[in-house]
């Protein structure tokens, strides 16, 4: 299992400094307003496939061993294109976007979700190499094509940003689709209707806490965003990418978790699990963001230009909230593998609230720091919330929970006898 993290964590690593490379082009090529546009059409993006998962989304991989399979992906398929029209249809009525941007929203929504059906299809199968295989090619093929596009063909049009995330989402989306074949089944049962409400029920809680936290994560772009200056989004959102990189540990070590706890009836070892993990994904997530803040201001600024001036000082603001969710991240997917959706959208709907709230009130008066330090809160707030509900879901002792000096040496160990696997 700790071969699967690591290499997970390789994985989203990869991935992570590909975004991370992109970030630095777009953002000396287009400047800080440019990216503050990137970021908001990748938000849109984001949203809109928020919904499409209401239907589809992680709670497949929970499905995937209790419900017929080519059941769940017509009716995730079908939901997510009737989403996605939708979103298209009321974003025109509204008349939020030019006629341009709303139809590349449309297709590049749909093309991201129906990937992630695919892949969370692949994570109820454990079939995690195949899964990392996507990320890696949806990554790798989006930075080339950037490179390409910028560097040789000398385009510098900031459409080509989008024209990179049609290429990369669509091969990867092929490729899922490959992965995938081996486990469609030529006939649906005549049960299909009972999949479509057992999915959306799922679905539905889980991708409420998903849109909830989305609203919580992105809501000071919304505040900070002025028509006439997008510069405020493109320094904070740029501050924002850098320190949710670290995410990439938690993030993988989840990915394995979740896939384990729903593929097992016993609540006692999911619950060993996920104290063991959480204090894995603790001690990473610690060293990685305390890298990035050794990092001198000026570094960044050499990366990205002297328009991203203080985005350090912006990622101190954020560090005690990222630090704090990599920690819960583990604990959300503990629930999330027991089918218990409900308690990360209670936690998920608290941290908006109160997000929402302070935005208001601070960040009109104090501008960027006051985001940073909203955030943090949040992401504590909801840390707290989520493990006391384990607690006292799983009956554990509080101290169970602190990193000992037996956690260390545990920790030593596997990586220790991960890396001399490898060499040998």
């Amino acid at each position: 299992m700790f071969k699967q993290i690591l290499s997970t964590i390789g994985v989203k690593a990869f991935s992570a400094i590909a975004n991370f490379s992109i970030v630095i082009i777009t953002a000396q090529f287009f400047g800080a307003e440019g990216r503050g546009y990137i970021s908001l059409i990748i938000a849109a993006i984001s949203l809109v496939s928020m919904f499409s998962n209401f239907i589809g989304g992680t709670t497949l991989t929970y499905l995937v061993s209790r419900e017929n399979i080519s059941n769940l992906i017509l009716t995730s398929y079908v939901w997510i294109i009737s989403v996605s029209s939708v979103a298209f249809i009321l974003i025109n009525y509204l008349q939020l976007m030019e006629d341009e941007e709303n139809t590349r929203i449309f297709f590049l929504s749909m093309l991201f979700a129906l990937t992630a059906i695919n892949q969370n299809i692949l994570l109820g199968y454990q079939k995690i190499k195949k899964y990392n295989i996507i990320t890696v090619v949806q990554s790798l093929v989006q930075i080339i094509s950037l490179v390409v596009y910028l560097y040789i063909f000398k385009e510098k049009n900031i459409s080509v940003f989008i024209t990179t995330l049609y290429i990369s989402y669509g091969l990867a989306f092929i490729l899922s689709c490959f992965f995938i074949s081996k486990y469609l089944q030529i006939s649906l049962r005549t049960d299909i209707m009972q999949v479509a409400i057992t999915a959306f029920q799922f679905g539905a809680i889980a991708q409420l806490a998903n849109l909830f936290q989305f609203i919580s994560y992105r809501y000071a772009y919304v505040v900070l965003n002025n028509p006439n200056n997008q510069t405020d989004v493109g320094i904070y959102s740029t501050a924002v990418s850098i320190s949710e990189a670290v995410w990439l540990i938690s993030g993988a070590i989840s990915i394995v978790q979740y896939s384990k706890i729903s593929n097992t009836e016993d609540p006692k070892v999911a619950q060993e699990l996920t104290l063991k993990l959480s204090k894995f994904s603790l001690l990473l997530t610690v060293l990685a963001m305390a890298f990035l803040l050794l990092l001198p201001d000026t570094f960044y600024v050499f990366l990205f230009g002297k328009d991203f001036t203080g985005v350090k000082a912006i990622m101190l603001t954020l560090t005690m909230g990222i630090v704090s969710l990599g920690y819960s991240i583990v604990f959300s997917h503990y629930f999330s593998g027991l089918g218990k959706y409900y308690v990360n959208t209670i936690v998920s709907f608290v941290g908006m609230i109160v997000t929402i709230v302070l935005s208001k009130l601070l960040i009109p008066k104090y501008g960027i720091p006051a985001a940073g330090w909203i955030s943090s809160v949040t992401y504590l707030l909801g840390t707290i919330c989520l493990v006391v509900y384990f607690l006292y879901h799983s009956k554990i002792n509080v101290k169970r929970l602190f990193v000992s000096s037996s956690d260390i040496v545990d920790f030593k160990n596997v990586l220790s006898n991960v890396w001399n696997s490898r060499i040998s």
